[in-house]
């Protein structure tokens, strides 16, 4: 529970709650699932007149509700069929990627490498229903109004996207914030939990299936390794040991990824939302949240009079964000041979990653080992060693 973050039992009390703590910890659960589970109680929600709020989260989820983007499997047996899908992945030699690529390239460039999890799912569509991904999603942009490239059309007419905003600032504090309230709710027990539960089970748990996909749990990995060491060795435990330094670094390790993981967020707001090329979309509404002394007059307020405008059939009182105009984004490859083949999605992150530390750290370390290897290299009988002094056509490379 706190690991995930779950909503607090005082909280669920003040409205009727669904799919909160109904999916074991250790279960794969898929977007597929999600969907299926979800459509038939939002239909059943609004027959009754009751008005469903979607929340999250995670925005693929929320996506999939809002448009028909998903393919379903084809009859009972995707279990079966996804083993066997991922034994034959792992016995070739190409990359998830190239092999992607090779079938199917237009759903290729839209995926980065290491999305390991949507790249075999684009596989699998292609082993069950033997044709790529991306052509399932031409068919069904020529046959469903309301369609285009990134899938099929609107699912609900009068649907509206109430995007909750907050200054980046304010916001990275209360997330800091979060997160030290969840160590003192008792993350640390909770992660010894489950660290234990997967001693016990061994290999049946994979580290991509269930709560490890949640950010959470990973990025304690490190302390727990200490944690194992010092189990072995009958280390004593004192509040300025290894241990104690390791669990602190972990938590700025999950500070940090729930802070990028915030920014993710918009980013997916503003390419499938606000961006979404060829297909109706839902208006999107912008409500600053930055000062929680006036959430009544900032938040509550303007967004119950946008939602009762649209359950009345008349225009909201504010405007909704503009769309973003441009060509639906493709993802361009850049490698970074001096960072070990690093690959790096889109021209803007390849301009963040080449000023980065890490990266002049690298052409740091390149350049000192180009140096080393000139001057053993080096076999002339003069003192003259000017040539280490010109800049190596290497240096040019690494700018």
């Amino acid at each position: 529970d706190v690991v995930t973050n779950k909503v607090p039992v005082e909280q669920l009390s003040l409205c009727k709650h669904h799919f909160i703590g109904c999916v074991p910890t250790f279960h794969e659960y898929s977007v597929l699932e999600f969907r299926n589970a979800a459509l038939p109680l939002i239909g059943r929600l609004i027959s009754t007149g009751v008005m469903p709020i979607v929340v999250g989260g995670t925005n693929y989820y929320i996506e999939s509700l809002l448009w028909n983007i998903l393919i379903d499997r084809p009859g009972e047996q995707h279990c079966d069929s996804q083993h066997s899908h991922r034994k034959t992945m792992e016995a070739c030699e190409l990359s998830l990627h190239e092999r992607l690529r090779a079938i199917d390239p237009s759903t290729a460039d839209r995926l980065h490498p290491n999305d390991t999890r949507r790249i075999e799912r684009s596989l699998e569509v292609f082993q069950q229903h033997g044709i790529p991904k991306s052509d399932i999603l031409l068919e069904r942009q020529k046959s469903e109004q309301g369609a285009g490239s990134q899938g099929g059309g609107l699912r609900f007419a009068n649907a509206a996207v109430l995007w909750i905003q907050c200054d980046y600032k304010v916001l990275d504090e209360r997330l800091d914030k979060r997160v030290d309230e969840m160590v003192r709710m008792g993350l640390k027990d909770e992660i010894h939990q489950l660290h234990e539960t997967i001693r016990l089970r061994g290999k049946e748990l994979l580290p991509t299936k269930g709560i490890f996909q949640a950010i959470g749990y990973k990025e304690f990995q490190a302390y727990l390794d200490v944690l194992d060491e010092t189990k072995i060795t009958d280390e004593l435990i004192g509040p300025g040991d290894r241990l104690e330094k390791a669990f602190k670094a972990c938590t700025e390790n999950l500070k940090r990824a729930t802070r990028n993981y915030a920014r993710k967020q918009t980013s997916w707001i503003r390419n499938r939302f606000l961006k979404r090329v060829g297909q109706a979309a839902p208006d999107v509404f912008a409500i600053d949240s930055t000062n929680v002394d006036k959430w009544d007059s900032n938040v509550l307020q303007p967004a119950e009079r946008i939602i009762r405008s649209i359950l009345e059939g008349q225009s909201p009182p504010m405007r909704p964000l503009d769309r973003i105009e441009g060509n639906e984004e493709t993802w361009k490859q850049h490698i970074c041979d001096v960072c070990g083949g690093r690959v790096v999605r889109g021209d803007h992150e390849w301009e963040v990653h080449v000023k980065s530390r890490s990266h002049r750290r690298h052409i740091k370390r390149a350049k000192k080992q180009k140096i080393e290897e000139d001057a053993d290299n080096y076999s002339g009988g003069s003192d003259d060693h000017s040539e280490l002094n010109k800049p190596s056509t290497s240096e040019h490379e690494f700018g």
